[in-house]
């Protein structure tokens, strides 16, 4: 998925974000447990991140597209 083709949302998964950031889920996963931007556990396997903090993060490293 292009990021100019979507509209973001407020919370996403990790694929929906690696899609969006031309990155790895994974990845998305990582840069959080390195305390780069929070992840909101909704439940014991479901993980949300809000997507304006994830992309201040990366602005902030010079990552994704």
């Amino acid at each position: 998925m292009k990021r100019e083709a979507a509209a973001p949302r407020e919370y996403a998964s990790a694929k929906w974000i690696g899609d969006y950031l031309g990155i790895s889920h994974r990845t998305v996963a990582d840069l959080s447990r390195r305390g780069l931007f929070p992840r909101y556990r909704l439940t014991n396997k479901v993980v949300r991140y809000r997507v304006t903090e994830v992309l201040a993060a990366m602005e902030r490293i010079g990552g994704g597209r």
